[in-house]
């Protein structure tokens, strides 16, 4: 069903070594929309200079992308992990540059650095990017991992919302409400005969049903007597990441004739300082 909301324009900025970061951002940004769009009246439009940019001729490559990319942005969230990027005429590097244009323009501008280790490649850039950063003014992020990145890009997207119309959840203290299910889709698949099969995707869903936040959420699967499972391979290890108010994560897995007609959800979360447990015992039947 259509509802009325305003568009805020978020453009994320970085050097080229940081894309599965970007992309991790903007996967967030897309959670966001999909939990709170509607009940704020809000939708967050990730902009990005390699899908957003249009060619176009101009003084340099920068000055277009800060023309169609920065100028029009309601918030630029910057991101550096282990280089400054390319310099352009008027400043040390093109991020650089789009986040004293922001600043200047009296946008809300959110800048994170990385503190994973650097990679060998980048030994020789990695000192101008540290430069930058013991002179930066204002107070800026640090991040352990994409995971720790999308955790304070959340927050700081949340901290913003309220400016623009949204629902303010800082003071909201509902209890964090994680359900978990099985999701079984069925979908036509050819064999290696091409003949037609019926293929089918696993997948435990967790949903937050409440507004209130699941800090340090992480969801084990075992059996009813809380051992290993056999006969089921998950496609990724769960890892510890903040379970926001109305989001939902998807845990995709295959199934073997020897899998068991039912598994645990050995959920753990932190809420107001206080851990939380629960147990979901769910049919794959």
């Amino acid at each position: 069903m259509s509802f009325t909301a305003t568009v805020v324009q978020v453009f994320i900025a970085s050097p080229s070594d940081t894309t599965p970061s970007r992309d991790a951002i903007e996967r967030a940004l897309s959670r966001w929309n999909a939990s709170r769009a509607e009940s704020d009246g809000l939708v967050i439009l990730p902009r990005r200079y390699e899908t957003s940019a249009v060619p176009q001729m101009g003084n340099d490559g920068q000055q277009v992308i800060n023309k169609q990319l920065v100028d029009s942005a309601d918030i630029v969230i910057a991101v550096f992990a282990n280089k400054l990027g390319s310099a352009t005429p008027r400043s040390v590097s093109g991020t650089v540059e789009e986040i004293k244009e922001a600043h200047a323009a009296g946008k809300k501008v959110h800048v994170y650095f990385s503190e994973a280790p650097v990679p060998r490649e980048y030994m020789d850039q990695v000192a101008e990017l540290e430069k930058y950063k013991a002179e930066f003014q204002g107070l800026y992020g640090t991040y352990i991992d994409d995971s720790d990145l999308v955790d304070q890009v959340r927050h700081a997207i949340d901290t913003d919302m309220p400016s623009f119309g949204g629902v303010s959840h800082q003071d909201q203290k509902s209890s964090a409400n994680p359900v978990a299910r099985h999701q079984h889709d069925r979908f036509p698949k050819t064999d290696s005969k091409g003949r037609l099969k019926e293929g089918h995707r696993h997948a435990i869903l967790i949903e937050n049903k409440s507004s209130g936040d699941a800090v340090d959420f992480l969801v084990k699967f075992e059996s009813e007597e809380g051992e290993a499972i056999s006969g089921i391979w998950f496609s990724s290890e769960p890892f510890k990441e903040t379970l926001y108010g109305h989001d939902e994560r998807r845990y995709a897995f295959e199934m073997s004739l020897t899998s068991p007609d039912r598994l645990v959800a050995n959920m753990t979360w932190v809420e107001d300082g206080e851990e939380k447990t629960r147990r979901t015992t769910i049919s794959l039947m």
